[in-house]
């Protein structure tokens, strides 16, 4: 990825250990600086924190 891609995240799971599907699109942004990675990965992340 690179400044000026867009990026849709779909969620198939509202928590990673739940079977109950969620099936949307949760996520929708363009990357706007060269540094994505830590912020995508901590993104990702956090999908799969259950509070």
């Amino acid at each position: 990825m690179k400044k000026g891609d867009w990026i849709i995240y779909y969620s198939p799971k509202i928590w990673s250990k739940q079977s109950a599907p969620h099936q949307k699109f949760t996520a929708l942004g363009r990357v706007v600086d060269d540094y994505i990675f830590n912020l995508i990965w901590k993104m990702v992340l956090s999908l799969f924190e259950e509070t």
